[in-house]
């Protein structure tokens, strides 16, 4: 039986002890891939460091190629092992009002090396990312599904940080969503590959570690060399992310890295102007429109003291599991 076989397979981007992984059969299939694409070109991809397939089950192997970059590779694929880990083993308190996050951030089932790639076979997340999933709805869609969307990324990032994990990368990219029930969509938070290990407390300050994330959904704190709070960091990401979907366009617009820098230094003390949040609309959704507008910009305070983290934004609106709606199993 493959299920029961023990192998042991040097990762190629890390020193130590050999991994000892058990090839479940989602292993096996995804090994059975590895196996048929290195012998027939060699290498994974040309570019990128990461490829993903959806296996039989319907869950997904992500590949990570440490030989493309091994510097880059050894973190990414050493925070996401690390995070996958928590995710598995943490317990918190069944009455905590963040517990019911835990169903929307994706699941590793299992991770193996094979040569100079790394996998994680992780639960499908959904079929498109956030950004995809809105491209071509109606205002009015828009703010059906994203006032749901965004309550399942608010819980799923407050569970993270209730079990000492911060995401560091939330962006439209990074967050996938399970529209197989049409009424009912559902959001996971994938890529941990910037993940950071912080326990969690409300006032939490770290010293400047350099920019990590991507550039269009980082918080204003990060542009600057003082120390800031990370999980407000993350939370700032998430409203940066559904400002996005909504409005068609980022937050603070520009042109270049060095323009991007100097409107994100300013905004601590200049702030957002208010046409930021203008968006015309029709009557019959103007009330619903106006409430996720207020939802978002309340992650998008320029000051991080002044903005929630995310469990202290369910707090602030009262998002417990009732108000999610029915959830289908998956």
């Amino acid at each position: 039986m493959v299920c029961g076989l023990i192998v042991a397979v040097i990762i190629g981007s890390t020193r130590g002890a050999p991994y000892q992984a058990e090839l479940t059969p989602d292993a096996a299939e995804a090994t059975h891939f590895l196996h048929q694409r290195l012998n027939r070109t060699g290498v994974l991809g040309q570019k990128g460091l990461t490829i993903n397939r959806v296996l039989a089950t319907g869950r997904i192997v992500n590949i990570a190629r440490a030989t493309y970059n091994r510097d880059i590779a050894k973190r990414t694929i050493r925070a996401e092992h690390r995070a996958f880990k928590t995710l598995r083993q943490a317990e918190i308190d069944p009455r905590d009002v963040a517990i019911s996050g835990r169903q929307f951030v994706v699941r590793s089932f299992h991770e193996f090396g094979y040569y100079y790639n790394y996998c994680f076979i992780m639960s499908s997340g959904g079929e498109k990312s956030l950004k995809k999933y809105v491209a071509k709805m109606t205002l009015e869609e828009k703010v059906k599904h994203l006032s749901r969307l965004l309550k399942h990324v608010v819980k799923g990032v407050a569970y993270m940080h209730r079990i000492g994990i911060v995401h560091n990368d939330i962006k439209p990219e990074n967050i996938a969503v399970n529209a197989t029930y049409a009424a009912y969509p559902r959001a996971h938070i994938l890529d941990m590959d910037l993940a950071a290990s912080i326990p969690y407390t409300a006032d939490a300050i770290i010293e400047k570690r350099g920019l990590v994330g991507t550039g269009l959904y980082m918080a204003p704190e990060c542009y600057s060399e003082a120390a800031y709070n990370p999980h407000k960091k993350d939370a700032w990401a998430i409203g940066a992310s559904f400002y996005a979907v909504l409005f068609g366009k980022p937050v603070v617009p520009a042109a270049t890295q060095a323009e991007l820098k100097r409107k994100m230094s300013a905004l601590r003390t200049q702030g957002l102007a208010a046409s930021t949040f203008e968006i015309d609309a029709e009557p019959e959704i103007e009330e619903e429109l106006e409430e996720l507008v207020k939802r978002i910009k309340a992650l998008l305070a320029p000051r991080f003291e002044d903005r929630p983290t995310p469990n202290e934004y369910l707090e602030t609106f009262r998002i417990n599991a009732a108000s999610i709606g029915t959830v289908q199993a998956q």
